[in-house]
């Protein structure tokens, strides 16, 4: 099975914030700052509800709330844009090259201008299946991006057969 594209700054974008927010391996450290820190903040508004400060008081609630309800997505947005920036970059260029990858039973070849190599299976230690996007993961935060848009259905089904004959889930 072989698929040749070049890869969308929105592809990038999303295994980056996947990576640095989203994935289940980032979970405790996403809850550890999305809870501790407004605790925080309601502690020290408790504090100065206590001494009579009710606007200081009453506002550093209002944050604490706020950081609850909001954080996740504006965590989320800000991490976007600074991919974008950086998959944007003329230095990065590399990832906009053609990519040729070819799966085999035994092998993934992957080809560009770049680079020309040779994968076996057991290096793909995860994978992940988005709604756009296949993601087979080398590392936690390394990964090969295989794109649906640029597979049929029934390329889309045997590509999902190749990996549950891979990978026990």
């Amino acid at each position: 099975m072989q698929f040749k594209f070049n890869l969308s700054t929105p592809e990038l974008v999303d295994l980056y914030v996947f990576n640095t927010w989203s994935a289940p391996w980032k979970k405790k450290s996403r809850q550890r700052i999305q809870f501790l820190i407004p605790l925080a903040l309601a502690l020290f508004a408790t504090a100065f509800l206590l001494e009579q400060e009710y606007a200081l008081g009453g506002f550093l609630l209002t944050i604490a709330i706020l950081w609850l309800i909001f954080y996740d997505k504006i965590y989320t947005y800000r991490l976007k844009q600074y991919a974008k920036g950086f998959y944007n970059h003329e230095i990065n260029e590399r990832f906009w090259a053609e990519t040729t990858y070819d799966f085999n039973p035994d092998h993934i070849r992957i080809i560009n201008e770049y680079q020309e190599s040779k994968l076996q299976w057991k290096s793909i230690i995860n994978f992940i299946e988005r709604e756009n996007v296949f993601w087979l993961f080398q590392t936690l935060s390394s990964a090969i991006i295989l794109p649906k848009r640029v597979m049929s259905d029934g390329e889309q089904e045997e590509f999902r057969n190749l990996l549950g004959r891979k990978f026990v889930k």
